[in-house]
């Protein structure tokens, strides 16, 4: 077989390679461009592929989640105090024992007073289309008692109430709830968790007292807030005794009446000069928080009662400002509460020794300052100083036992409205005891961990507005809340 005709062709295939030693050609710009082309085009298709995914992801996820699901949260806290007395005498200065829990004059004496102020678990349900409820449960004051230890304490509900609120969050909001609560004020809006020192505010237990069931409005936007509550009167069950008649208004009439409340209504707003320095959470201490919040707010709260037997109709009004700031290290607060109890008979008039009204003035102001210190935990010299006046007409000879601890026994508005006889001279001798008085209180926070797990230690000075009145006690109060 002849191999000559293959052999050209394979020289001519040989021709076309390249020699051994001679070196690839280099890819231009333009193939370099190209390659880069493909491979951004595969980029954006892989993450076209991963937005479809993930879409697909979510829409399923939100097929799954319908508009009566809720998220459930949850809160325990607990405060557990220990209460020290140094003395107390009352306003003849007999120099009365004093129990050092329960601020209350006695027979017996304590020196030492081991207690749990605060005891609570809350549970709060959110729906994904706003509707929202909460449910709180208390046992307070367990082992606190001016006659006795009480070791024990009734498990209350002390919240429950459902709502909805419409609207975004960064724009305006519209809030309504029904079911028992605190009206919007100033001591409702800052938890009693976040307190500065271990003794509450003055003129916060002034107002802090009404938790009714009742109907609440609040408007809110990135820098205002405004609340309207409208709830039953506290302290002033139907079917209570009515004050005793007194003069010659007094209505043949006779029984347990109770008389007829009108509904307490309060209304309150609060604001910062910017979104920036509305704080998110109000509290009396931010802990040392970098960053400046400013908060000025005004309160107004008015209720009332007519009673059938002793034929007089009885009114109060209590308004004022307070401010909040934050400014890094130091939180301040200062409130100013001035109150009008109006008194009038509806037949006839009071004996010539009972007052016709009584108008109050009610302020504190107080500071705490986080020191900059490289510790593991952060420590807080607080102070404040209080005034309470129910009759500033009237000099008081007040007793411990009433405004001087704000844990127990406060006179407030709606107590006022069912007190019985009121006279001058019961006021000025303080068989009437309103509980005016003056206050320093001073104390330390030690923060191991924010408000949620933290030691107060707090010494409390009480002096009568007149007469020999005078108090001191010392408190530690250690809390925890999960």
């Amino acid at each position: 077989m002849s191999l000559s005709r293959p052999i050209p062709a394979l020289l001519a295939l040989a021709a076309l390679l390249p020699a051994a030693d001679q070196a690839p050609v280099a890819p231009t710009i333009d193939d370099k461009v190209k390659a880069l082309e493909q491979q951004v085009k595969l980029l954006i298709r892989k993450g076209e592929v991963a937005e479809e995914v993930a879409k697909a992801a979510d829409d399923k996820a939100k097929a799954l989640v319908k508009d009566s699901d809720l998220v459930f949260k949850w809160k325990f806290y607990t405060q557990a105090r220990a209460t020290a007395a140094a003395n107390a005498t009352d306003n003849r200065g007999s120099g009365q024992d004093y129990y050092a829990s329960s601020a209350a004059n006695g027979s017996e004496s304590e020196a030492l007073r081991l207690s749990l102020r605060r005891v609570r678990l809350t549970v709060e349900a959110r729906s994904k289309n706003d509707y929202f409820a909460l449910a709180t449960l208390k046992a307070d004051g367990i082992g606190t008692s001016g006659t006795g230890n009480t070791n024990s304490a009734s498990t209350l509900l002390h919240q429950a109430y459902i709502g909805k609120t419409f609207g975004a969050a960064d724009n305006y909001q519209h809030e309504v709830k029904f079911g028992l609560d605190k009206a919007f004020n100033s001591e409702s809006t800052i938890s009693n968790s976040n307190q500065l020192l271990a003794a509450d505010r003055a003129v916060g237990t002034i107002l802090g007292s009404q938790r009714e069931i009742g109907i609440a409005y609040q408007f809110r936007t990135p820098f205002l807030r405004a609340g309207l509550d409208i709830q039953d009167n506290a302290n002033l069950s139907r079917n209570a005794s009515e004050p005793t008649p007194v003069g010659n208004n007094a209505n043949s009439n006779t029984g347990n009446y109770g008389g007829k409340p009108t509904p307490f209504t309060s209304i309150r707003i609060e604001g910062s000069p910017g979104a920036d320095y509305l704080p998110a959470k109000k509290a009396e201490s931010f802990v040392g928080a970098y960053g400046t919040e400013i908060l000025f707010g005004f309160d107004y709260q008015n209720s009332g009662r007519t009673y059938a037997v002793s034929n007089e109709s009885r009114q109060y009004h209590i308004f004022g400002p307070d401010v909040l700031v934050h400014w890094d290290n130091l939180t301040f607060l200062a409130e100013y509460r001035a109150s009008h109890l109006g008194r009038s008979a509806t037949e006839g008039s009071f004996a010539a020794d009972e007052i016709d009204g009584l108008n109050g003035r009610h302020w504190d102001a107080q500071a705490g300052y986080v020191l900059p210190l490289d510790l593991p935990f952060k420590i807080e010299p607080a102070l404040r100083l209080s005034v309470i006046d129910w009759a500033t007409d009237i000099e008081e000879q007040s007793r411990w036992g009433v405004n001087s601890s704000r844990d127990n026994n406060t006179i407030n508005p709606g107590s006022l409205l069912s007190q019985g006889s009121l006279t001058k001279g019961a006021i000025q001798g303080g068989s009437t005891n309103l509980g005016s008085g003056n206050e320093i209180d001073l104390g330390v926070n030690f923060y191991w961990s924010g408000h949620t797990n933290k030691t107060q230690l707090t010494y409390q000075s009480w002096k009568a507005e007149a007469g020999d009145g005078a108090a001191q006690a010392v408190i530690v109060q250690h809390q925890v809340t999960f």
